[in-house]
Parts: structure tokens; C-alpha cells; sequence
């Protein structure tokens, strides 16, 4: 049962953050890879976009609840923290924070109903692979019907479909872990290595068109029953609350969620060109490139040319799905900038990858 509430405000056509690395499936600014980078990317892109946070790097949240900026990009808001008066738990802005090199969300104890939430202000998220990696909020009492919840999961406003990892922090000593989706009511308890409110764990699902599976530290947990599929785009939330059956009554003591980083991955992801200022001349051999997860790495992928973000030609109908494509530049293409290369899976083409930053193609010069 996760709790989500609604954000109103800006929407963006523009990837979260970029993928780092070509060859890893998330390369992640984080205490484990202290030496990435994630770095805001340009527009001409869609729903299946790329979103690599690292709360260990980010700068303090501003005093109004409104908005969290991330990598001080001001006008590029992709978090909100919320305020909401829900009869079951308040949500107050100032208990969620960027310390000690982690996002903490607070319960605050004091047997008070109050928790705190960040949701991205994008509700446009879709198939991929989602990754967070979370120490659950601790529970020092001694009461077993009281305590927090701490989440993370998808979820879309207009319809209640959702995808959730919830854990509560009443049972830590069973080492308890919470699958569900809704509607439908799938829910399935997975049980863990280490108490989920004193280790970091990764937790995650990869979302497919026709499945659900989810992850513990990478490893596909096998879970009896079909989990319900979302058919619709939606926001990515992560919580921490108190004051219900399903979370606990409020404890004495803080409860602190700590997030190292979150993560989404489409299963298809151009590499190259993706970078700004790239220019190809017309006759020449490139090489495209993409990275591939999950089933969708099996099979051909369809690869085709866009222009200012709408289909220019197809390059290939049918390629094996390599993650690399040699391609000759035509030289009747208009020599002009805002191409892009889309790779489409011929298995759904719901799944597929627009590349960013608009590459420039060229006339050659010839000498005479």
C-alpha cells in the first residue's frame, strides 16, 4: 500500500540525466563510483528517457518547498519535495534533505504523524529499468505496531497503477521487503540477506510492456503470481511516513530514510551520436552505437534517421541487435544540424531510444 500524493507544476520534454558510460548499464555518481558524473542532456527526447541521481553530490534543497534543483541548474527542475495535510501522515517539507552525502527523508518521532516525500516533477516515465539503492528507516521501539514506511515506487495519479518496493521498518528484524502493484492487489513479501534499516540494499524492477520483475542487489527475485502491468506514463516517488495500520503507528524516535541514488534506464539507449557538436560528412562511414538491457537485447532493432524530431528515413529495417551499426551517409541528405538516430526493438517497438543533442551533417569538399 503506498502512499502518493500529487504534484502540480513544470513538465519537461528533456532527458533527466545522461547514462553514463557506454559500456555499463548505469554508471552512478554514488559513495560505491565516487568518480562519475551525471550531467543534464539536451532536449528532443520522450518519455523513455534516462534519469541517473546521485544524492551524494547535490546541493542543499532551497528554503521554499516548491521545487529541488539538481546540479544547480535552476531552471531545471526535476524533484519536488511536498506539503501536503493527509489525514494519516502531514508531509513537511523541511524532513526532506541532502546530509552526509545522502537524501534523508524523516519521520520525526515524537509520536507525531508527519513523514516526508520527494516525487519527480516529470509524470512521463515508462518501460526501463529503475534502480534505488536505500537504508530504511531505522525503528528503535519495542512497540511492533508502530513504526514507518519507507518506499520507493512508480505511480500515476488519474488511475492508481503503480509499481511498488516498500519496507517496513516494524519488521526489519524478519528482514521483510514489500512487492506490490494495483490495482489487483499483487503483493508478494521477499526476504532479505541484512536488516534493510542498517545496510544499503539496491532495490528494483525492470518494467516491460507484458511483465513486471523485480531485483535485490541485482539479482531477479522470483516471486510466485502475475503482478498487475502499468499501461499508462507516471511520476517517480520515494517516502518515508508514519501514521497508519500499514506503516505503523508513529514511534517514539526518528525514523530516517536514507537514498544513496536513484535510477532509470530505457532497455534501448543510443551512445553514438548522443553528445553535442558532433558533425558527419556526407559519404562517409560511421558507426552508430547503443547500449541494451534486459530481454530486449535479443532480436533485431529497426534504426532509423530523425531530423528535429520527426522521422527523416529508415537506415536499417532490420539489424541485428549488436549495439553497433555501420552506416554510410547518403549525400542527398540536406546538410543541416538536429539529427537524431532512433533505435527501435523489432520484438515491441514500444521500446525504443531517440538520441540527443542534434548531430550536423555536412557537405564533403572536394578539391578540384
Amino acid at each position: 500500500m503506498a502512499f502518493c500524493l500529487v504534484i502540480f507544476g513544470l513538465m519537461s520534454c528533456k532527458k533527466d540525466l545522461s547514462i553514463g558510460g557506454e559500456n555499463t548499464l548505469l554508471e552512478k555518481n554514488n559513495h560505491s563510483n565516487p568518480n562519475s558524473t551525471a550531467a543534464i542532456v539536451a532536449p528532443y527526447d520522450h518519455f523513455y528517457d534516462g534519469m541517473d541521481w546521485s544524492f551524494t553530490s547535490s546541493p542543499s534543497i532551497p528554503g521554499s518547498p516548491g521545487a529541488w534543483t539538481l546540479c544547480g541548474y535552476a531552471s531545471n527542475y526535476r524533484w519536488g519535495r511536498l506539503s501536503w495535510n493527509w489525514t494519516a501522515c502531514p508531509l513537511d517539507p523541511s524532513l526532506a534533505s541532502s546530509s552526509a552525502g545522502y537524501l534523508q527523508l524523516q519521520s520525526p518521532g515524537n509520536f507525531l504523524k508527519k513523514g516526508a516525500q520527494i516525487e519527480t516533477i516529470r509524470q512521463d516515465y515508462s518501460f526501463g529499468s529503475y534502480r534505488a539503492k536505500i537504508k530504511a528507516g531505522g525503528n528503535s521501539s519495542a512497540n511492533s505496531s508502530q513504526g514507518s514506511c519507507s518506499g520507493f515506487f512508480f505511480y500515476n495519479v488519474a488511475t492508481e497503477q503503480e509499481i511498488d518496493v516498500e519496507i517496513l521498518n516494524k519488521e526489519h528484524t524478519s528482514k521483510k521487503v514489500h512487492f506490490s502493484t494495483h490495482p489487483g492487489n499483487w503483493s508478494q513479501v521477499f526476504t532479505l540477506s541484512s536488516d534493510p534499516t542498517t545496510s544499503f540494499i539496491e532495490y528494483g524492477f525492470d518494467w516491460y510492456a507484458d511483465k513486471i520483475e523485480f531485483f535485490v542487489d541485482g539479482t531477479k527475485v522470483n516471486l510466485p503470481g502475475t503482478p498487475f502491468v502499468p499501461s499508462v506514463l507516471g511520476k517517480i516517488i520515494l517516502n518515508n511516513w508514519t501514521g497508519n495500520s500499514w506503516a505503523g503507528s508513529p514511534p517514539p524516535n526518528a525514523s530516517n530514510m536514507s537514498v544513496d541514488y536513484i535510477s532509470h534506464v530505457p532497455f534501448l539507449v543510443v551512445t553514438y551520436p548522443d553528445a553535442s557538436g558532433i558533425v558527419w560528412t556526407e559519404g562517409t562511414s560511421k558507426t552508430i552505437t547503443w547500449n541494451k538491457y534486459g530481454d530486449v537485447a535479443s532480436g533485431n532493432v529497426i534504426i532509423e534517421l530523425w531530423k528535429n524530431g520527426s522521422f527523416c528515413q529508415a537506415i536499417s529495417s532490420s539489424s541485428p541487435n549488436t549495439g553497433a551499426y555501420n552506416w554510410t551517409i547518403p549525400r542527398d541528405l540536406p546538410t543541416v544540424g538536429n539529427y537524431q538516430i532512433k533505435i527501435k526493438s523489432i520484438l515491441n517497438s514500444k521500446y525504443f531510444d531517440l538520441s540527443n543533442n542534434g548531430f550536423t551533417i555536412q557537405k564533403k569538399l572536394y578539391l578540384d
